[in-house]
């Protein structure tokens, strides 16, 4: 299963990056919104909105295990397209395989600052 799933992550990075850095080339703020598991992640992507010329931001919105559990059990219920059903044992293996930030340059906003 996980390989299907990077090999369809690396498809859709690919289809991503192409117009976003078009328009970091053109001056215009992007938001790229990206589960960054590791922390090669993150450094790949501020080097790609840097060579485009651009200023990155990495934002970091740290979430409780509980309220994670709580966001998945509602989205599970859901049957629309963006609602990939996502089981335990794949949540237990995303949470074995996160690196959480330290010091990548990245920013914990305060809630409700945004």
């Amino acid at each position: 299963m996980w390989t299907d799933a990077a090999f369809l992550a690396g498809s859709a990075h690919v289809e991503v990056h192409s117009p976003l850095l078009d328009l970091v080339g053109q001056g215009r703020d992007v938001v790229l919104d990206h589960g960054l598991w590791d922390t090669a992640g993150p450094c790949e992507a501020q080097k790609l909105v840097e060579d485009a010329g651009g200023r990155p931001r990495m934002l970091y919105f740290p979430v409780d295990r509980e309220e994670l559990l709580r966001r998945l059990a509602a989205r599970n219920l859901r049957q629309d397209a963006g609602a990939l059903t996502v089981t335990e044992s794949s949540f237990e293996d995303f949470v074995a395989r996160f690196e959480p930030p330290h010091g990548e340059g990245d920013e914990i906003p305060v809630p409700g600052a945004l």
